[in-house]
Parts: structure tokens; C-alpha cells; sequence
């Protein structure tokens, strides 16, 4: 499979024909409005006249597309999430004001903030999502979600932890993906996907992951030698024929859950245990960093987990820390790469 989007919405961000965006303007106004919300004052709620223009606003916009038919299931996708997102903006002032002023000229950022924080709103990232229509889609570079992707920090940081996994995959004949989600690694920038001899093995424990894996692959993960696990990855790690099997273990998007210092010296113990014998053997994992954007996307975004995510305060505070854990545990960090809001960790044993 390629995808020539993915080059595209690069090519985009790096020819500099996008300005730099303003942080403050593009995040921290919306979270103020929504926490000087919590005060009970009229002024700072969201009326049903306002929710009833962003529908009306958001039915205009989809009423543009040139096809009677699209329009009708539109229509009718908007209308199966708006329960729901009717409910979530209501009690979010910041939310209601990113919609008026940017989520209503988009056929997609509904359907994103619907889906969030599920793998599939990941998509993305790359140019893809579900539109209206609840249909998943390239998303088309006149639609305002596509500059949203291109320069959203977070995006850009999956994007480019994506390519670096990569670099490091096309080299390994065994590899383990814990917190598979949907496996951007091997489906991203035209890469050689069912054409390496290698293992494939992921696990996680999201069962919703079924439907969504089955629009982004075109055929069975099977096919391509991928053994995907609906597990979680305690059950990876107490699996014995997983133990010194692997010369790449991957953990992208899962340490900033467990970022005390017993919690990440336990993941790591046990991602230990699965790399074979050799110095070759690598464990990649990254952490994400605080920033204004991951602030807008929990408070303003509803983007919220269970546990919740918990970036580290600084690039210095992240690499202090898996220092400490790796010469407890007879690893060493042998590269690390960053940028504002993470930083990837390459480990090996010592």
C-alpha cells in the first residue's frame, strides 16, 4: 500500500508556505475560556442558541460539497454524533468557541473530536479521517482540518516518531509493538509492508481497534505476517515464548502513562526481557513533553485518557529520569531525538 498524502502533508509544513502559527492565539484563548467557565456566571455559558448555530453552521458547510447524495449522508452522520457532541461543547465554552471559529469550515473535525482519543483520530496525522459521513477518507487539502494536521505539534511528533521506528524496523527480523494501535510503522511512507522476512508481533487490549485496522489495511494483518494480539501487554510480558525473541521492542504513545519511577522501571524490566541476545537488540519508547498544545487538547479538545497522560515537564526531567531507570536495570540510552512536545528514547543493554 502507499500513501502519497503522507509525503504531501510533509512536503506541505517543510516548504515554509506556512506561517508559523501563534501558540496564544491557537490554543491558550480557549483554555481560558473554558476555565473561567467553571464560575457560574451567565456570560460564560454556552446557550442553546449558540450549539444551535454551530449545527446550523456546521450543515451549511457540508451543504457545499456538489453531490445531493453526500449532503444526505452527511447530514446523517452529523446527526448520529450530535448527541453526544452536542452534550460535550455545552459544558465547554473553549470547545464552542474552537468550533465557531474553526471546527464549523470542516467536513472532518467533528468526526475527529467524536472519535478522539481512539487510534483512529490518529489517522489524522496523515492527512486521513473520518468525514462526515463517518466514512474514513484522505481528508482534502481545501478542508481546514488538513492545515489543523499539518501543523498541530502533536501531529507533527507522530509523524516524525512514525519515520524514526521505521528506520530502525526495515533492519530487524523480530519486532514486538506494545500498544500496537494501528500500526502507522508499517503502513506509512510506502513502507515495504508483507515484503521483509521479519516477525511482526502487537499487542493491545483495545478492542475497537477490530474495525478500525480493517479500514486502514487492505487485507487481513495475516496476509502480511502480522500477529496482532487484542491483549494487554501484561499478557505479552507473562507470555515465556515472548522472552529473548525480539531485536526491536517498540512502545510508542504508552510510557507517558507510567511515568513514576516504579511504574516506568517496570515497563522497561519487562521490555527488557523480550530483546534476544546481541547489541543489536534495541528497546524504542518515547515520552511526551508539556506544552501549550497538549494543554489546549486535554482541557479545550476533551483529548482525555483513562489514565490519564502525564507529560514530563522538561526534555532535561525526561532524560534524568530514564537515565536513573536504565543503570537500575543494566540498560543504557544510546540515542535520543526530540522535538517540542517529545522525545524518543533508543535503549539497549549495557
Amino acid at each position: 500500500m502507499t500513501y502519497a498524502q503522507d509525503e504531501k502533508i510533509e512536503n506541505l509544513l517543510e516548504s515554509g508556505v506556512l506561517p508559523e502559527i501563534s501558540q496564544w492565539w491557537h490554543g491558550m484563548r480557549f483554555v481560558f475560556n473554558t476555565l473561567l467557565s467553571r464560575r457560574p456566571l451567565p456570560w460564560r455559558r454556552v446557550s442553546k442558541h449558540e450549539l444551535s448555530h454551530i449545527y446550523n453552521e456546521l450543515l451549511t458547510h457540508c451543504a457545499l460539497v456538489d453531490s445531493p447524495e453526500q449532503y444526505k449522508l452527511d447530514k446523517l452522520g452529523l446527526d448520529t454524533i450530535w448527541p453526544k457532541m452536542s452534550v460535550l461543547i455545552r459544558k465547554n465554552p473553549g470547545l464552542a468557541k474552537f468550533m465557531r471559529e474553526y471546527g464549523v469550515h470542516s467536513r472532518f473535525f467533528l468526526q475527529f473530536l467524536y472519535h478522539v482519543p481512539q487510534a483512529s483520530s490518529l489517522g489524522a496525522a496523515f492527512g486521513e479521517g473520518h468525514d462526515m459521513s463517518g466514512k474514513y477518507t484522505q481528508i482534502p487539502q481545501n478542508d481546514l482540518m488538513y492545515r489543523f494536521s499539518a501543523q498541530d505539534e502533536m501531529f507533527v511528533w507522530l509523524r516524525r516518531r512514525t519515520k524514526m521506528v521505521q528506520d530502525r524496523l526495515k533492519k530487524s527480523k523480530s519486532v514486538l509493538f506494545i500498544g500496537a494501535g494501528s500500526l502507522p510503522e508499517l503502513r506509512r511512507y510506502d513502507f515495504p509492508l508483507g515484503q521483509l522476512k521479519q516477525r511482526v508481533v502487537g499487542y493491545d487490549s483495545n478492542l475497537a481497534l477490530r474495525a478500525h485496522l480493517a479500514e486502514v489495511f487492505d487485507k487481513p494483518l495475516e496476509t502480511y505476517g502480522i500477529d496482532y494480539h487484542f491483549e494487554s501487554f501484561e499478557a505479552a510480558f507473562n507470555d515465556k515464548k515472548n522472552w529473548g525473541q525480539y531485536d526491536l521492542v517498540v512502545a510508542n504513545g504508552v510510557l507517558s502513562y507510567y511515568t513514576k519511577h516504579a511504574q516506568l522501571e517496570n515497563m522497561l524490566k519487562n521490555m527488557k526481557l523480550m530483546l534476544a541476545d546481541g547489541k543489536a537488540s534495541t528497546i524504542m519508547f518515547d515520552l511526551q513533553l508539556m506544552q501549550m498544545e497538549l494543554v489546549r487538547d486535554a482541557v479545550v479538545l476533551n483529548w482525555r485518557t483513562k489514565p490519564q497522560i502525564k507529560p514530563e515537564k522538561s526534555l532535561q526531567v525526561a532524560v534524568s529520569k530514564v537515565k536513573k531507570v536504565c543503570a537500575k536495570l543494566g540498560l543504557q540510552i544510546m540515542k535520543c531525538e526530540f522535538n517540542n512536545i517529545g522525545v524518543m528514547f533508543y535503549v539497549k543493554e549495557s
